[in-house]
This record gives structure tokens, sequence and C-alpha cells, in this order.
């Protein structure tokens, strides 16, 4: 009798393991959204899915076929930007709210927000560390009302003109900005403004290392890249292609870990700071266009490896390559920097009177900035400026 009952008690949990087993493969696959890489399905007597999308993974209830996001993580911690796309679909279920405390923001991030996203519970987003968070956001009518922590620590939005997000953001006191995703274009990383000539590329999101600029987007040629736009980011080289015509200053500033930029023929400006500080740079090859060269547009590239300047160049401003590989190479015995005619330096010219050599034709700008014991400068006749 006792062994009979011990067979029934067995062969009921046997059963009710089966038929949790044939519930979790019958779970609708995440496979079907093209988004979706490495999903997991679990929970299945709960509706709730969890999947991978890009560098993040997030967790879903679904409720009257629709996924709610309950949780979010990131795969890696310690990076120095996230990417989270909010995947457009769950399971084959739209993602159509965002629940309260669904996003701990663990770094500088990024978040797209789809279209189908319709309602953003109040605290769904907790920044308690003051971390720049941007929002792109394709909804025109997603709920957001009294969501206090989305607006705070200053966020940057992307939103369509005359949506509910727009509307709700200009009536918030202390947010400006504010930016229509009908003047830009988001793609690979990269933020680029419209203007009537083309692409001006006025910001970076720092997930990559190795930036490949593209000609053109959609057929709109990329003509210009924006002052500060990689300033103090950790990209490793940048290809620019020959479609950009102007770069502003300080464009790679203080980026330690470049090591190679390549610059695009038709250039005829390197402006000032471009590469200032970018102590690792090795290769920055200037085109022959090139004719005006701002101050310290290579200063502190100790790294740098350039043994001349283009032909057709009229002017190179003051300490532009001050401590770079060029500097060492055309420094005169009495510590006197000349290039090409070009006398760029002499801040470390050591007495009171400084006749400068008649092979100097043009004498640049903060050439003497720093010498405090120079008393006397003879110009030869030769020089134009």
């Amino acid at each position: 009798m006792r062994n009979n009952q011990i067979k029934r008690i067995v062969s009921g949990v046997l059963s009710v393991v089966a038929l949790t087993s044939a519930a979790t493969v019958n779970m609708p696959s995440p496979s079907d959204t093209p988004r979706i890489v490495n999903s997991v399905t679990a929970f299945s007597e709960s509706d709730t899915i969890e999947v991978t999308v890009g560098d993040y993974i997030f967790t879903a209830r679904i409720e009257d076929g629709c996924a709610v996001i309950t949780d979010s993580r990131p795969l890696e911690f310690d990076k120095a930007c996230y990417y989270i796309e909010i995947p457009s679909e769950i399971g084959g279920c739209p993602v159509t709210e965002i629940g309260t405390r669904s996003f701990g923001i663990e770094g500088d991030s990024f978040i797209v927000i789809p279209e189908a996203v319709k309602k953003i519970d109040r605290g769904a987003v907790s920044n308690y560390k003051n971390y720049n968070v941007s929002y792109q956001i394709e909804s025109m009518d997603i709920e957001i009302e009294e969501n206090y922590n989305i607006f705070s620590h200053y966020p940057v939005f992307y939103v369509h003109k005359n949506s509910a997000v727009a509307n709700e953001i200009n009536s918030s006191p202390g947010l400006k900005n504010v930016y229509y995703l009908e003047d830009y274009i988001i793609s690979d990383n990269l933020i680029y403004e419209r203007n009537e000539n083309g692409l001006k590329l006025v910001r970076f999101i720092p997930v990559i290392d190795d930036v490949v600029i593209p000609d053109e987007i959609d057929g709109i040629p990329v003509i210009e890249i924006d002052k500060l736009a990689f300033y103090g980011q950790n990209i490793t080289s940048v290809y620019i292609p020959d479609s950009v015509k102007t770069i502003g200053v300080q464009a790679f500033s203080t980026n330690s870990k470049l090591i190679e930029a390549r610059l695009p023929e038709g250039l005829t400006e390197i402006p000032d700071s471009c590469f200032e500080y970018c102590s690792n740079l090795k290769k920055a090859d200037i085109p022959e266009s090139v004719t005006r060269i701002g101050a310290e547009a290579f200063s502190g590239c100790e790294k740098l490896d350039i043994k001349k300047l283009p032909d057709n160049i009229e002017y190179v401003g003051g300490n532009a390559f001050y401590r770079t590989y060029l500097e060492n190479l055309f420094w005169t015995d009495d510590r006197i920097l000349i290039v090409d005619g070009f006398l760029i330096s002499a801040a470390d010219f050591n007495g009171e009177e400084l006749v400068i050599p008649d092979n100097v034709t043009e004498i640049c700008s903060f050439a003497f900035s720093g010498n405090k014991d120079l008393k006397k400068v003879v110009i030869p006749e030769g020089v134009k400026r």
C-alpha cells in the first residue's frame, strides 16, 4: 500500500515537471524578433521573459499581449558609456510600458525608447550618482506625467516636434537640452545635425573605440565636424572621409588613447587645439591641401611622427607642435623652433637679444610667449608677417 502511494506521488511530480518543461518550450520565441540576440526565456508560469539586446539584459512581464519592462542590467559594468536600446517587442509582444525601477543607471547612458512605448512609470529610471543621460524618444504620445526621475540631473532629449513628450519637456522649467529628431540623424553612435548643405557631426556616443565617419547618410553628404565633437573621449582611431571640409576647434582634443587619425584630402585648415593633448597620437598625415594650422593644434602629441609640413602652408599658430617629434627635429642650437620658414616658438630661447635667422619668412602667434628674459628681437627684411 505504502509503495503504491510513493509511486503515485513520484508520478505526479514527474507530470508537473513535464508540464512545466512543455510550457517553457512553447513560450513565444524571442528569436522571432530580429533585434534580440542570445534571448533566454524564464519563469514561464508567471509570464516573465528575459532577453538580451546589444549589451543590455531586459526582463519583461507579459500582460494582455503587451510587454512591460520590469528590470534591466548591463552585461558588463564599468563601461565609459552604455548604449541602451529598448526592444520594440519581446516574445512577439510589443513593449508598451517601462515599469517602476526598471533602470538603475550605472554610468553615462544613451537610452533609445521605441515608438511602441506609451507609458513610463514614475520612478522608472534611477540616477542617484548624477550620470549624464540622453534619451532618444520615438513615440509621439508617450505618457510621462509627474515622472521626475527622467527629468532630473539635466538630461538631453532627442524627440519629435509637436510630440506629447516635447510639449511636456518644454513646459518644465530648467530643461533646455531638447533637440528635435526632424533636425538630426542618429546613426552608428554618431549624431549629425542637418543643414542646407549637408550634415554636421555634432556628437559621439562613446561606446566604440574605432570610429569610421561615413561620407554620406541616405544620400546626404557629411561635410563638417563640430567643435568639441569628440572632446575628452577614448577613441583609438578615427577615419574622416574626403567629404568633410571643415573641422571645429578642439574636435578631438584630450583623447589620450587616440593613436591614428586619417585627415581628409581637401581640408584647408586644422583648427586651434584640434588634437591637443592626444598624447598617444602617432599618425596624422597632414594633407597637401592644408594651408593653415591653428594654435596648439597638435600640442602635447608627444609621439606624433610628422617630418614636414605641406608645401602650400601659409600659417602656423603658436605652440602648434609643442612637445612633438616635429619640434625635436627642427630645434636650432639656441632653442628656436623654425619649420619651413615659420618661427613657431622662441619661448625657450636663453638670452636677452634674439636675431631671427634670414630663412624665417613668418613669425607665428605666441612665438615668444613665456619667455621672460627676452628684451630685444631683430627681425630680418624677409619676414612677411
